[in-house]
């Protein structure tokens, strides 16, 4: 009787132990969100505090909103381009600029470093407020499910380039954002 205990004992101890790993089946809404390549969107909203001289036109402040079309090269690689429009103390500019994110993926939380360059264009008067920015920064995208996550980042803002020559701003830049990747069948 002890023998048959025993051998019943053992058999659920390999049973219990035999499914205690972590499954990465083909269904994991992480696995699938960011390890296979394909086409995203990033839906941005931000805000950007002024460092430098203020009551100038263009650099107390801007609230934005932007869209970017990537695609993801590799799982930790996109590049992308993107368009919306900055709202500034001194009016508004419309941004066509390239985007470019390397992601260090884990599980649901992915810290990530972005770059972002291009152009600002007044649409009123394009050839004299025109100005060329840049915005590295590092972010932390959530991974929500399938297709959808999360994102947060804070970055440095330059722009340059408009009315006068040298002329400069530079500003402290919050975001929070959307990234719907499509789902393949």
């Amino acid at each position: 009787m002890q023998k048959l205990v025993i051998v019943y004992f053992l058999l659920i101890l390999v049973s219990f132990t035999s499914y205690g790993q972590y499954y990465e089946g083909p269904y994991d809404p992480v696995k699938i969100h960011y390890k296979t390549p394909g086409f995203i969107s990033v839906s941005e909203v931000s805000y950007g505090d002024g460092l430098g001289e203020s009551g100038r036109p263009y650099s107390d402040y801007f609230v934005s909103i932007t869209s970017v079309l990537g695609y993801y090269v590799s799982q930790n690689f996109m590049f992308g381009a993107g368009i919306g429009v900055y709202f500034y103390n001194g009016g508004s500019l419309i941004p066509i600029y390239a985007d470019a994110r390397f992601t260090f993926n884990f599980k649901k939380i992915n810290p990530y470093i972005f770059a972002d360059a291009g152009f600002l264009i007044d649409p009123e008067d394009p050839g004299s407020t025109t100005k060329l920015f840049m915005n590295p920064g590092l972010g932390v995208r959530f991974v929500l499910n399938y297709s959808l996550a999360a994102v947060a980042g804070v970055g440095g803002f330059v722009q340059e380039g408009g009315v006068s020559e040298g002329d400069r701003d530079t500003f402290i830049n919050y975001k929070l954002g959307l990234v719907i990747k499509p789902r393949r069948k």
